[in-house]
């Protein structure tokens, strides 16, 4: 008896030599030997030879299963086919072993007995699992097939102890190699994927049939008796030639030597061989309804079946119940696909499955299942739970293939929204409340190409509070446009239908992108987040499922533009998360991030909604600042700002308001500004302008872009410039940019200083050419404001700093403004009538 462990190097040496061996097997036409012609080949099976290792795998466990059982009915049976066994093969062997009549019979029921038991265990040969282009290559190679029975006998025994005589036996006269590459080549010879592979070479001329190939031979012969002068040309491709044919005719000479027993009852053998072994598992059938039937029980109790729901993976399942789902699956392994229950085994255990986390191996049984015969009711379920075991493990583009493909079969059953009005283009993502799709939109009553549709896992009863956030706070959330149900009447399977901003990405995206914020960055964020909270607490509607995953940022012109997602659903997400924090074990990806989504829920129960969306809030933030997760809460990592520190503890403890939260925010947003503006005066924003932090105000970088101009054409040349002019790459617009009010050049200019009156880019010292500024005059710059029904302006004089009046006729240098976020200038009354925004809302009259 032999039992021996292989290490996987092992595995993978041994299953490549089985790979190449059978992949040797399938074309049934001579491959014209050459550099050139390998190169043009290569190319070509990569293109068409798309069968994936897991259909070879397939091919091969089923080719195993038939031969071993085709041999052990061979033994024992008087059938038409059990005679060349025994005749070729036992009557050869017993002979060779000196085995009398008596021991023949009991070595014949030994081995019938062992050959079925291995035939079961199929699916514990060694998978496939990958094809290198030196795989493929050998599709156009002649291996040597006589090592097969010796690589088929070390998986066997890798399954169970085997009797030396029992491998000896198989591997006589290479039997169990021979049978097994028959069945196999019968298998696959039928896909298309090979059929269109061999039609490619020989449409390239790189096969040819045997004919084809008799008949070069015969005209290479003619050519070298008439052609003399091309005698040494066409005697090597002649040479070549016969080479390639001599090859292909001993190594098809193998391939044929366990089918030629058969004459010509090939198609009959195959048609036999699926047969026999669809009765030795029918011999378990009894077994199998049992198992079902206690199985289908055991899914019942559990509250689930052979359809995948996104919270079967928060079941939570007794030992004695997993160990059940364990045997299960090993029963499915050793199943016959030709099983009448096999494909509904397969839903049932691979649902089962899927709620333990065993993602793969559920997985493997359905897409073996869509191998299989199936009905369109069975195909429509196997993809639609693909497309959910592919969403845990996020992988989302394979996932909206398969879902796509259920909706093919049955788009009633298994479309999530309405696909008419929204036709899905792309799966965005899911997460505890449903998933996400980008839609083209038919609906003529949204004015818009894309937008965005949420599908949701559980029932939603109203869209109520979701449509009346669009009027309390429509600045920072998606823009809710249509809603609906699949189900109207039972009002299930619902879905909203919001507004697509494209380049837009979730707050843990972008801490994965771009790593923790900045305390600006994050003050501008937050801001938001609490601006929305403000209102909506306002009118009694509260988010309750507020995380960074359910913040929309997008950088503008501007700055961070933020928008909270799912934003009156909270009646959704409660109960999943509620099912996954009374679970246990190990989630997949998706079990992970709605389990990770319980961090941002108050522990204590019995606080109020409000308390719980400032806990939230104050967490999100944390997790934005510094990278971490919330809980623990440790102030210490969070940036050096102790008011804001303090603010988001408070929040953590869930003691304040949303409107005291939006309040002190906006205090210490102001005072950080405050401080930027004292620590540094000039900020080169890096794209052609200049931020004065004492103002807010954005100069042009360059201070002599236009040279000198009267007024009214000055006020012409700013009111043009925009982005690409001047090298500036800020995006600014035709009417965004203006001349200096005379305040603003008050503000701008530093009497301390002269040749020019500016300081430099910290406000320190005096200004230095290229010091934040280029090209800097020490004259007369015009401004804005004149004097009204006169032909005056006012100017300032850069070399001392002063501002007065001239006439408009004359020619003065020219330096551009426009309005930054923050500008705060406190002006007086004046006669003059301009009035410009300055952000916030507010306006600066000058």
């Amino acid at each position: 008896m032999e039992f021996c462990p292989v290490q996987s190097n092992q595995i993978q040496n041994i299953m490549r030599s089985v790979l190449q061996i059978l992949l040797s097997s399938l074309l049934d036409t001579p491959f014209v030997e050459s550099q050139t012609n390998q190169e043009k080949a290569i190319s070509i099976l990569k293109a068409y030879f798309t069968l994936t290792p897991s259909q070879m795998t397939i091919a091969y466990q089923d080719s195993y299963g038939y031969a071993l059982i085709v041999i052990s009915a061979g033994l024992m049976a008087p059938k038409k086919f059990a005679d060349p066994i025994e005749r070729h093969y036992l009557q050869p062997f017993a002979k060779e072993h000196g085995l009398s009549s008596k021991d023949l019979l009991t070595f014949q029921s030994n081995v019938a007995k062992s050959l079925k038991f291995f035939a079961k265990q199929k699916d514990q040969l060694f998978q496939i699992e990958e094809m290198t282009d030196e795989d493929l290559m050998a599709l156009i190679s002649y291996k040597n097939t006589t090592e097969l029975s010796d690589l088929v006998l070390e998986q066997m025994r890798r399954i169970a102890p085997l009797d030396d005589t029992l491998a000896a036996f198989l591997r006589f006269d290479g039997q169990l190699g021979d049978s097994l590459l028959f069945f196999f080549c019968e298998i696959v010879r039928k896909k298309e994927q090979l059929e269109k592979t061999q039609a490619a070479l020989q449409r390239e001329g790189l096969c040819i049939s045997v004919r084809q190939f008799q008949e070069k031979i015969e005209h290479f012969k003619g050519l070298q008796k008439n052609v003399p002068s091309l005698l040494n040309k066409i005697t090597q491709q002649l040479t070549g030639l016969q080479q390639a044919y001599s090859a292909w005719q001993s190594h098809y000479e193998q391939l044929i030597r366990f089918s030629k027993h058969f004459e010509n009852g090939l198609e009959e053998l195959l048609k036999w061989a699926k047969e026999l072994y669809s009765t030795l598992i029918y011999e378990d059938q009894s077994l199998l309804e049992k198992s079902l039937q206690k199985f289908t029980e055991l899914m019942a109790r559990q509250n689930l079946s052979s359809q995948i729901k996104v919270r079967d993976e928060f079941t939570h399942h007794k030992t004695a119940n997993l160990k059940l789902i364990r045997e299960a699956a090993s029963q499915l392994k050793q199943l016959s696909p030709q099983n009448p229950e096999y494909n509904r085994f397969s839903l049932i255990v691979s649902s089962a499955l899927s709620s333990t986390g065993q993602l793969e191996p559920a997985e493997n049984f359905l897409l073996q299942l869509l191998e299989n015969q199936t009905t369109n009711e069975e195909k429509a379920l196997a993809y639609s739970n693909l497309f959910q075991v592919l969403l845990r493990r996020q992988a989302y583009t394979e996932a909206f293939k398969n879902l796509q493909s259920a909706i093919a079969l049955d788009a009633q059953k298994y479309a999530w929204h309405d696909i008419y009005k929204y036709p899905p283009e792309k799966l965005l993502g899911a997460g505890g409340m449903g998933c996400v799709f980008l839609c083209r939109n038919n609906n003529k009553l949204i004015r818009k190409e894309w937008v965005m549709v949420k599908c949701f896992w559980e029932n939603l009863k109203s869209f109520k509070e979701a449509i009346a956030m669009r009027d309390i706070a429509a600045y920072y959330i998606l823009e809710p446009l249509d809603f609906g149900y699949l189900e109207i009447f039972k009002q299930e399977r619902a879905f909203l239908v919001t507004e697509y901003i494209e380049g837009a990405i979730d707050g843990e995206s972008w801490l994965e992108k771009n790593g923790p914020m900045d305390l600006k960055m994050g003050l501008t964020v937050g801001l938001q987040i609490a601006k929305a909270l403000q209102l909506a607490h306002k009118v009694g509607i509260y988010h309750l499922y507020l995380k960074p995953a359910n913040v929309l940022l997008k950088e503008t012109e501007t700055g961070i533009a933020v928008k909270i997602t799912d934003f009156g659903l909270s009646q959704v997400a409660s109960s999943l998360r509620s099912q996954a924090a009374a679970s246990q074990g190990e989630f997949s990806k998706f079990g992970q991030a709605v389990f990770a989504s319980l961090d941002y829920v108050l522990p204590e129960s019995g606080k109020s909604n409000e308390a719980n969306d400032i806990f939230a809030f104050g967490s999100t933030m944390y997790r934005f600042l510094t990278g971490l997760n919330p809980r623990p809460f440790s102030q210490d990592k969070l940036p050096e700002a102790p008011t804001l520190r303090h603010l988001l503890f408070d929040c953590i403890k869930g003691d304040i308001s949303a409107q005291q939260l939006f309040n002190d925010l906006k205090a210490i947003e102001d005072s950080y500004m405050d401080k930027k503006r004292e620590a540094f005066r000039y900020t080169d924003n890096g794209n052609g302008t200049v931020t004065d932090n004492k103002t807010g105000l954005i100069w042009l970088k360059n201070a002599n872009a236009f040279g000198r101009q009267n007024w009214k054409a000055a006020m012409r040349s700013v009111a043009n410039l925009a982005d690409g002019q001047y090298d500036l790459t800020d995006g600014s617009i035709p009417g965004m940019w203006r001349l200096p009010t005379e305040k603003e050049w008050k503000a701008m200019v530093n009497n301390k200083y002269e040749k020019p009156a500016l300081s430099n880019a910290t406000g320190t010292e005096h200004w230095q050419d290229g010091d934040a500024f280029l090209n800097v005059q020490m004259s007369y710059y015009w401004s804005i404001a004149d004097e009204e029904l006169t032909n005056f302006a006012w100017y300032v004089y850069l070399y001392y700093g002063y501002v007065d009046i001239t006439e408009k006729s004359n020619y003065n240098y020219v330096w551009p403004v426009r309005d930054g976020q923050s500008l705060k200038i406190i002006t007086e009354k004046s006669n003059y009538n301009y009035v410009w925004p300055v952000g916030d809302g507010q306006s600066l009259k000058i």
